[in-house]
């Protein structure tokens, strides 16, 4: 799923159009990449809709770099565009998959530099 989002983003970079991100986001495709427990985390109340984070994602100002696995965790490298922005929607993706994410290198040092909680 993490490959089939960056492709999907890098072609909608240079495209700001909402439609264009409309379209992406309603694909079908994208539900053969839920494992059982993702569709059913996404499918309670309460949850994210799946359109929801596929919107925020396509729709963010970054780029997804890589995956990358060191002992034992997953590392999502990304590149921000523009700041602020909100990492929000991707990991109510990875949480869905039964992850937990367990730090954010990027906003919990800009919190340290500015003192905040």
């Amino acid at each position: 799923m993490y490959a089939k989002l960056a492709i999907t983003m890098q072609a909608l970079a240079n495209s700001n159009e909402e439609s264009k991100i409309g379209h992406a986001v309603l694909r079908a495709e994208w539900i053969d990449f839920l494992s059982e427990q993702a569709f059913s985390h996404l499918t309670d109340e309460g949850s994210w809709r799946l359109e929801d984070i596929l919107h925020g994602i396509l729709s963010a100002e970054y780029e997804l770099k890589e995956i990358v696995f060191l002992d034992g965790q997953g590392h999502i490298r990304y590149k921000p565009w523009a700041f602020p922005f909100s990492l929000d929607p991707l990991k109510a993706l990875i949480e869905a998959f039964g992850l937990e994410v367990c730090g954010d290198t990027f906003w919990d040092g800009y919190c340290r530099l500015n003192g905040l909680p």
